[in-house]
């Protein structure tokens, strides 16, 4: 292998274990509350890609949740966009979830910002998503997202 291709090797290789860092170290967690009183809460790694999807996986790694979103407007410093589908992908296989509304609050700069008509704060690089399945199951996902993608 040459020099050029030697060092390219290697720049791919550290871009990767960068990239890899930056997934684990965005944390959240999400609250699953049924329509029959039952809540579960699970630790997770939150993903934003390319303004169209949040990706949401569980701590160990046996379900991801994608939310795809769109019309997306600002509030502030405060992106705000609706979700559009919601799909989970379990052991290989995705189901889609019937969604009544949600909403997904998205903190990009490196200060804490104000949340509309409350007074609360999404934290810097923060993510606030609420969702009212059409089964009644609420979920709410909240955390920082380190590796912001797009």
């Amino acid at each position: 292998m040459n020099v050029a291709a030697s060092r390219t090797a290697a720049f791919v290789a550290v871009l990767c274990v960068a990239l890899a860092c930056a997934a684990a170290d965005a944390a959240g967690t999400a609250r699953v509350e049924q329509s029959d009183g039952v809540v579960r809460n699970y630790e997770v790694s939150l993903v934003v890609v390319d303004h169209r999807a949040v990706r949401i996986t569980s701590k160990d790694h046996r379900g991801t949740l994608v939310v795809g979103k769109a019309a997306c407007s600002y509030v502030g410093e405060l992106e705000r966009c609706l979700p559009y589908s919601i799909v989970l992908d379990q052991a290989g296989r995705k189901r889609p979830i019937a969604f009544s509304r949600g909403t997904e609050y998205l903190n990009r700069t490196d200060a804490p910002q104000p949340l509309p008509l409350s007074s609360r704060h999404v934290p810097a690089h923060g993510l606030l998503l609420l969702l009212l399945t059409a089964h009644g199951t609420y979920i709410t996902v909240s955390g920082t997202v380190d590796g912001l993608r797009g």
